[in-house]
């Protein structure tokens, strides 16, 4: 995609990384139009890839490909809602994927965040 291909060009242009992004987990664990189950999930790019057929609307669309979100320097991942609770607990699952829950490539970022309003087992 042209789109795509034009934005990469734009953003190498300032750098070859983020240096800090700040992601919401969607309710099926979805971060930056990465979902669960999608080819694009697997894709190898190091760049910004179109999406054509996104499970939820728009439809089309342009985002970083799991390789380039892994070179970001620091993350805050969002998990903010009853809604989100299925999405938090596959993040912190170890036997399920990124392929299936894809928030779990930010956990590759050396300086990860996580910001919830979720009660939390174990903490007071």
């Amino acid at each position: 995609n042209d789109s795509a291909i034009d934005y990469t060009s734009k953003f190498y242009n300032k750098g070859e990384k983020f240096d800090i992004i700040i992601l919401g987990a969607g309710e099926d664990s979805h971060i930056a139009s990465l979902f669960p189950g999608h080819p694009e999930i697997n894709s190898e790019s190091s760049s910004f890839i179109a999406i054509t057929d996104s499970p939820k609307p728009p439809k089309e669309r342009i985002t970083a490909s799991k390789v380039l979100l892994k070179k970001s320097d620091c993350c805050f991942l969002v998990f903010l809602g009853d809604s989100k609770r299925i999405a938090y607990d596959m993040f912190n699952n170890p036997e399920i994927s990124e392929e299936e829950c894809p928030s779990k490539i930010t956990k590759a970022i050396r300086n990860l965040n996580i910001i919830t309003d979720l009660e939390i087992k174990g903490i007071i």
